[in-house]
């Protein structure tokens, strides 16, 4: 082991409640008149928390390789039911919830017949209602909503009404980059859509229920050593343009279908300046990669570049068909997560060996995490053919010191380190020297003595090694 490496005792992460956001109903007065307040359809934006929730998948994890050390990629994916959305200009700004709600939406409407009741008409969101300039037919309306979460260029989605069966189209779609192809995630847009088939007065508001046409990548830091800033992504070999078809689904849902019309892959990079300490996605909602949802290709491949303060530049790179995840599911959400996502922690043993002499026996926590180490020693006397002879015995040898400042012995043999490592710290030595004094058993035979040492999470002591003969 190197002196920067991470556990490899793989935890998997708790499956993630997402909150479902949804536009719900209220009671409509059926009043007979059709005047401005109760005769025009009508919707109800919810901008609290609901109370429904979805599921996340559980976590995979995977061990990416940088000179020779190990650092943690874990990757949980789910249903994707946060709205982020900005003005035009540099951020997205608040997520759309209970502190920012939707501002507006653009609705068409259907009869059961396919006539066109309204096309593309932008309503204003105020409070928790919006009102349209349309009265309620007699007969039953197919709502097509969307809203983006800034202006996309040409952006004029396509609906239509036929046999009972609601259909659009976001035409064709590419991919935004940012002007000096640094910031792409920023100059991507979220783009939803909801579809209220068959709805008629007599049901009053109309129900919304909003769904992500493209695929949601989100990048976090997990525990990483002091001083570790991420300071680039990057997503190449995919696809970046493509068309879109969609349809009704029950009685709020939407399936796109998401065709590849580029034959050349693009790269996507988003800088970021990201330390350990800052809490959240990485940018926040302001730089999700917004992607188009395709099949992962044999070429697609994420980096990542990351520093740690006194150790230097680093840079993890990942083939994305190697995961878990085949293919980018629209109203889907990625979660990536750089580093530890529980308190793992692992160790490394250090000493010298001289002839007959073995001394400066230090243990130092390589994990990211404070814990407790406990050290023990197994050795045995093997032939020139590497077959073990013989057990070792410590009375074959001398020890200078053992045990150590700070170490004790537990009745189970271990030496235990009564106070807790930090990560990258090392304990004191367990003991100055051991000199080797008895001859092989068998000639020709040598010692191999081994120092097996193992950690534990700080507060996980007691319940992890219950022999430990102190208390902290």
């Amino acid at each position: 082991m190197t002196d920067f490496s991470f556990s490899h005792l793989a935890r998997a992460l708790a499956a993630v409640a997402l909150p479902t956001l949804a536009l719900l109903s209220t009671a409509c007065d059926d009043d007979l008149h059709r005047d401005i307040d109760d005769g025009r359809i009508s919707f109800t934006v919810q901008s609290d928390a609901p109370t429904a929730s979805r599921s996340a998948d559980d976590a995979d994890r995977w061990w990416l390789d940088v000179d020779g050390d190990s650092v943690p990629l874990s990757l949980s994916q789910g249903l994707n039911d946060d709205f982020d959305w900005r003005s035009d200009g540099a951020s997205r700004g608040e997520p759309f919830g209970s502190k920012k709600a939707l501002s507006e939406i653009v609705v068409s409407g259907y009869t059961a017949s396919g006539a066109k009741l309204m096309e593309n008409e932008v309503i204003s969101v105020s409070g928790s209602s919006a009102t349209s300039s349309h009265f309620w037919p007699q007969e039953a309306v197919s709502f097509f909503a969307h809203a983006t979460s800034m202006t996309i260029p040409g952006f004029a989605p396509t609906y239509s009404m036929s046999g009972g069966v609601c259909t659009g189209s976001l035409g064709a779609y590419t991919v935004p980059h940012s002007a000096d192809g640094t910031k792409d995630a920023e100059a991507q847009p979220d783009i939803v859509v909801a579809i209220a088939p068959n709805r008629d007065r007599a049901g009053g508001v109309v129900d919304l229920k909003f769904h992500h046409a493209l695929s949601a990548l989100v990048f976090k830091m997990g525990q990483m050593p002091p001083g570790t800033t991420v300071q680039s992504i990057e997503i190449s070999g995919v696809h970046g343009s493509g068309t879109c078809t969609f349809a009704a689904s029950g009685t709020d849902g939407v399936d796109y279908t998401w065709a590849v019309t580029d034959a050349a892959t693009q790269s996507y990079k988003q800088t970021y300046s990201h330390t350990k300490d800052a809490t959240g996605p990485l940018g926040n909602a302001t730089q999700t990669f917004m992607l188009m949802p395709q099949a992962i290709g044999a070429d697609a491949t994420l980096t990542i570049n990351f520093k740690i303060e006194g150790r230097g530049e680093y840079t993890l790179s990942k083939k994305l068909n190697t995961l878990s995840v085949t293919e980018w599911k629209p109203d889907h959400r990625y979660e990536f997560t750089i580093g530890i996502l529980a308190n793992e922690v692992d160790v490394e043993v250090t000493d010298k060996v001289v002839g007959k002499v073995k001394s400066d026996l230090q243990i130092k926590n390589t994990g990211l995490a404070s814990g407790y180490i406990r050290a023990t020693m197994v050795g045995f006397w093997v032939n020139a053919s590497g077959a073990i002879v013989a057990p070792w015995r410590d009375t074959e040898g001398t020890f200078n010191g053992l045990a150590g400042s700070n170490w004790t012995k537990g009745s189970d043999g271990f030496y235990y380190y009564t106070q807790p490592v930090a990560p990258g710290a090392t304990t004191s030595k367990l003991f100055e020297t051991y000199t080797l004094t008895a001859a092989p058993p068998v000639e020709g035979a040598h010692l191999e003595l081994t120092i097996l040492a193992q950690i534990v999470i700080e507060s996980d002591l007691k319940t992890a090694w219950p022999a430990s003969p102190f208390t902290p």
